[in-house]
């Protein structure tokens, strides 16, 4: 349920809503996500969000402390969040 949630705050670009849900306590207790890391990363850049919005939402996940599986999901994430911080893309 909760990553339906966070699902359509990324689609509505609430980072507010994002950080929340990310936060919450219940999280990786009620719905883990890392198997499915590479499909909300895909998801996120699906939608038509400005580079600093992208940027932003990026962030969040990156500070977030839910187990997104490090191995994976984070090492495909962090050379994406720099090249848009950079400039680069």
């Amino acid at each position: 349920m909760l990553k339906y949630k966070l699902m359509e705050a990324i689609r509505w670009a609430d980072l507010e809503e994002i950080s929340k849900i990310l936060t919450e306590s219940s999280w990786v207790a009620e719905e883990r996500i890392y198997h499915d890391g590479a499909n909300l990363l895909h998801f996120l850049l699906l939608q038509n969000h400005s580079t600093k919005t992208l940027i932003d939402i990026l962030n969040i996940l990156l500070k977030s402390d839910i187990d997104l599986n490090a191995a994976t999901f984070r090492d495909s994430i962090t050379p994406l969040y720099m090249a848009l911080r950079d400039g680069q893309i």
